[in-house]
Formats: structure tokens, C-alpha cells, sequence
């Protein structure tokens, strides 16, 4: 965690209209729904994307160690 939180105030330097900030589990879908946003506008401009659907990014969610204490 100490490098990542190293990484993270480095980037947010460097690049100062950047927001970064922690999950809020008490809101998880609302954040899941922040999550699949930006990754389908990162994404979207590169050649063959397909955006992921709600049911795609509600799928990968519960399938992630950290979270599946909330399933």
C-alpha cells in the first residue's frame, strides 16, 4: 500500500486534473457503475472495443477476492 499511495500522489502531481479517491463499499453498485463509465470511455477509441455491459461488470465484481465478502 505505501508504494501504491507513492504511485498514486506521483501521478496525481503530474497530472493535476486527475481525481483519485477510495471506493465506497457502502455504494458499490453506484461505484461499479462510475467503474464500467470510465472504463468504456478509456477504452472506446480503440480499434475492435466492445463496451461492457452492466451484467459484464456486475459479473467481473463478484468475482474479485477483495469484494466477494459482499456477494
Amino acid at each position: 500500500m505505501d508504494r501504491l499511495d507513492r504511485v498514486t500522489k506521483r501521478i496525481v502531481r503530474k497530472s493535476p486534473h486527475l481525481h483519485v479517491r477510495a471506493l465506497n463499499l457502502h455504494r458499490f453498485d453506484d461505484e461499479l457503475k462510475v467503474i464500467k463509465d470510465i472504463y468504456n470511455d478509456a477504452w472506446s477509441r480503440n480499434w475492435g472495443f466492445v463496451p461492457l455491459t452492466e451484467n459484464e461488470i456486475d459479473d467481473l465484481a463478484k468475482n474479485l477476492k477483495p469484494w466477494s465478502s459482499l456477494n
